[in-house]
């Protein structure tokens, strides 16, 4: 198999989903039913595979949940952070891993047999491998792009590495002798829903626009597709209908579903072939939730006694952006066997409610009975339809009331309960506060009452004397709100010391305000889970493996009873340590009751393994409930190149400084699985390479092979480092590492010092001079066969070449001096000489480092000046003589 041969040529179907939730949205691009002949064969064995390479950050973002939940998303935040899944339909366990393996060489994996136990039922095998996103997207882009300006031209390959959620996902299923497979690239944006009207801040104007999703200016289906098709579907949010409806694009067809319950569309946007789309999706919000209160001015009465009934309705949708009830639609008879009408008050119809609108009807009632009588309302009496318009469609939903408890001609408690609150529609980062009234207007106490909160016991009170009333607080947590309708109804119990009553009160409906402008505070745990096993720097793999489990506390609060498990793999075996944990087969756990912030809680064992294979430590997971909400968190993988051997050789441990030492490097994979991006690096940097290179080839290595080379380093100085050790480095199951050879010692002995000085110090033009050439030995190695040569010599006459000669040895500690006559030649030029001194050392010849004797030539002032100064002299003073008789005789 080789994937980057196989391509979307033909025939093939692509689709574009964008699902939004609030500002986050997830997209991704789909080719598939597409056709490759000969990638696999009828004799591999293989029905189908899957793989699904992401890279993303785990948020705890709930935004995430949405989309898996309902199908459309493939981020699983339970997952470590960078890595790829292989799942392989198989006849055969030995099938499944050659196709991993092959898979694994093609896209420069480490595919390793995955929690086995859980998923080798009905010939379905997993393969785990860690796989940084730099490394596949390469390969898999070459699958995904084609020349036909398609979805797939959408995306570019900067747009989608810059991506911080990354997911790429790759199937195929055998037809015969053709692999039929699909492709997939996912990521998030926080770009894709637009506000039109950005002034406002309200929700008002918002649209989802593909085109600035992607940075484009059409969304072009592919000519080569049999089908092309957009996918929009929203969270919190309702596409506008009528805005669909008013859209006229040629080749363009429309499928809108929507779900008023739960507050989600559906379009299906059909393109046909080489047809464009660039339009918006304009998005509405807040659908109307009625809440309905029942109030009576009491519960109980005699026979002639006047009760006031009242029904207060309110539209819960927000005032901006919110949207009208047309119209409710109720029956209000309960009262009708044993009550007259003595004032109706108003019609018992609710129209046009518009958002944030309160309406109260009543009624006056009186009592025309005698008899002891219990008067309850049924299902019926309590169920309000009301119903609205959002876009062209219109919806209707049933929401109830409380209900009502009269006792009539008797002497009895009597409870009637309701909720308060007035906003059902939450920003994502606030709790919600609402209020639960009880109120005994009965004329006894009610005794051994209960109230339980969708069907949990959440309060219970010994009385509620007459006429007095209790109120109980609902405080709903974020952690504990789901995306779609909360709904809370309360239900309370009481006894009147012989028999058991029971009434309900109008549900609490809470909904997640989530929209462009709310931005989702979310108090998840700051926990980080590190698993830790080291290469060892200096190249030795010890017999056992540590690997240490690290779970910190980042955040601001205390965590509680944390628990971890880490699953051995089957490539090691447990020795020892894992204190406080517990193993059970192959399975290491530890409870941790309290961990605080800023701390850590540390765990170390240590494995046995087989230098012949590679090891993947699979991730350690780590439960906690944190604020009533489950988290799980995971480490990353660890991949561990135990059968990849590097070394490091050396002709000679011991040398003089210029010596050229033969180094040899060889590096073999005695895994199981292909090597790529391979380079071998000596690492000498303290060391003249004299001959050979690195191996920077950046090439692959397949299992079993070796690569060796060899050069020359010489030390033109002394060094520092008296320890060699190269490194290689590659990548191996999808991750970079590097490994070392193990410290070769080295001893660098002192070089010859040569010192060259003359006698005088100070030379003149034709002077005659001793030149003195000394050699010490400061080493411990006696130096042989020391060869003198004149080198470089200029403004200089050697005078006695006996200098330049051989020396046979000169032993540690020694000094010898050379000594010969030279002549210095023109004045005002520098008089140079530089020989060259070699000796003996393994069989080679070592040039010793000598620093150039220089020095300027003076003129000689007695030969050449001083007689011409002295004749002048005694002509001047003869003149100055012969004058001074000559004045004295005139006069």
């Amino acid at each position: 198999m080789s994937f980057p041969n196989i391509i979307a040529a033909t025939n093939y179907q692509e689709n574009l989903s964008i699902t939004t939730s609030g500002d986050l949205s997830y997209w991704s691009i789909n080719l598939s039913d597409v056709n490759a002949s000969g990638v696999l064969s009828t004799k591999s064995g293989i029905n189908s595979f899957e793989i699904f390479h992401y890279s993303h950050q785990g948020s705890f973002d709930t935004r995430f949940d949405i989309f898996t939940t309902n199908g459309y998303g493939l981020i699983d935040s339970a997952l470590p952070q960078n890595g790829a899944i292989l799942t392989i339909n198989s006849d055969s366990q030995s099938n499944a891993d050659k196709f991993a393996s092959s898979i694994s060489q093609d896209l420069h994996l480490g595919f390793i047999t995955y929690n086995p136990n859980t998923f080798s039922q009905n010939n379905i095998y997993t393969y785990y491998s860690y796989a940084d996103s730099e490394i596949v997207v390469d390969i898999f882009w070459e699958i995904f792009s084609n020349n036909d300006p398609g979805f797939n031209q959408l995306l570019t390959k900067q747009f989608f590495n810059s991506n911080r959620d990354q997911i790429i996902k790759l199937s195929g299923k055998q037809q015969s002798n053709s692999l039929i497979y699909s492709i997939e690239f996912a990521g998030t944006s926080e770009s894709a829903v637009v506000d039109t009207t950005p002034g406002d801040f309200s929700v008002q104007g918002s649209v989802i626009d593909p085109l600035a999703l992607f940075s484009v200016k059409s969304i072009n289906a592919s000519n080569l597709s049999t089908k092309s098709t957009i996918n929009i579907q929203t969270f919190g949010s309702m596409i506008n209908s009528g805005d669909i409806n008013s859209k006229n694009i040629s080749g363009v067809s429309f499928a809108l579903n929507q779900d008023i319950d739960n507050i989600q569309s559906e379009l299906i946007i059909d393109l046909s072939s080489d047809s464009s789309f660039n339009s918006t999706i304009l998005l509405d919000y807040y659908p109307p939730v009625l809440s309905v209160v029942r109030v009576i001015d009491k519960t109980s009465g005699s026979d002639g006694d006047t009760i006031e009934s009242r029904i207060t309705f309110t539209n819960l949708s927000p005032v901006i952006g919110g949207h009208s009830i047309r119209e409710v639609i109720f029956v209000d008879d309960w009262w009708t066997d044993d009550f007259t009408l003595l004032e109706p008050g108003e019609n018992d119809t609710v129209r046009h409610l518009v958002p944030g609108e309160s309406r109260t009807l009543s009624k006056l009632l009186q009592i025309n009975t005698f008899e002891s009588t219990i008067i309850e309302t049924s299902p019926e009496d309590i169920k309000f339809e009301y119903k609205f318009k959002m876009g062209d469609d219109e919806f209707s939903k049933i929401t109830s009331s409380n209900d009502l408890f009269i006792q009539l001609n008797d002497v009895r408690p009597a409870l009637i309960v309701n909720s308060l609150y007035n906003n059902s529609y939450v920003s994502m980062h606030d709790n919600s506060l609402s209020q639960l009234e009880i109120k005994n207007l009965g004329s006894r106490s009610a005794y051994d009452v209960s109230i339980e909160l969708n069907d949990e016991l959440f309060k219970t009170f010994d009385s509620i004397a007459p006429s007095s009333f209790e109120i109980l607080e609902l405080n709903v947590s974020r952690q504990d709100y789901l995306f779609n309708t909360n709904t809370y109804e309360w239900k309370i119990t009481w006894s009147d010391g012989v028999d058991l009553y029971t009434v309900s009160s109008n549900p609490v409906y809470l909904i997640n305000d989530y929209n462009l402008y709310v931005k989702p505070v979310f108090n998840s745990p700051e926990i980080v889970v590190d698993k830790i096993s080291e290469i060892p720097i200096d190249g030795v793999w010890q017999d056992e493996l540590q690997v240490i489990l690290r779970i910190t506390n980042n955040g601001n609060e205390d965590l509680t009873n944390l628990h971890l498990v880490d699953v051995i793999p089957s490539s090691v075996m447990y020795s020892s340590g894992g204190d406080n944990m517990t193993k059970l087969n192959n399975r290491l756990e530890a409870n941790i009751p309290l961990l605080k912030p800023g701390n850590s809680s540390t765990f170390v064992y240590y494995v046995k393994h087989d230098s012949s294979d590679n090891i993947l430590l699979t991730p350690t997971s780590v439960d906690l409930v944190y604020h009533g909400k489950d988290y799980r968190t995971f480490s990353d993988s660890i991949v561990l190149p135990t059968a990849i051997n590097i070394d490091k050789y050396i002709n000679i441990n011991s040398a003089i400084v210029g010596y050229n030492f033969t180094i040899s490097v060889d590096f073999a994979n005695n895994g199981g699985l292909f090597l790529f991006d391979v380079q071998i690096n000596g690492n000498d940097f303290e060391y003249v390479v004299i001959d050979g290179n690195q191996w920077n080839e950046r090439s692959s290595l397949e299992i079993d092979g070796i690569m060796n080379y060899e050069y020359l380093i010489s030390s033109s100085n002394e060094v520092n480092r008296n320890l060699l050790q190269a490194w290689g480095e590659f990548t191996l199951g999808g991750k970079s590492m590097r490994i070392f050879t193990s410290q070769i010692p080295v001893n660098i002995s002192h070089t010859p010092i040569v010192t060259i000085s003359t006698i005088p110090e100070e030379i003149l033009d034709n002077q005659e001079i001793e030149l003195i050439i000394t050699i010490d030995n400061p080493s411990k190695t006696p130096l042989k066969s020391i060869s003198i040569i004149p080198g470089i010599i200029d403004n200089l006459e050697i005078l006695d070449e006996s200098i330049f000669t051989e020396i046979d040895q000169l032993d540690p500690g020694d000094s010898i001096e050379l000594k010969t006559k030279a002549k210095s030649l023109t004045p005002g030029k520098q008089m140079i000489f530089h020989p060259q001194i070699s000796h003996k050392f393994m069989g080679q010849s070592i040039f010793v480092d000598v620093e150039q004797f220089s020095t300027l030539v003076s003129e000689e002032l007695v030969n050449r000046y001083l007689p011409s100064i002295a004749i002048s002299l005694v002509v001047l003073l003869a003149t100055v003589y012969f004058t001074n008789k000559l004045v004295i005789r005139k006069n």
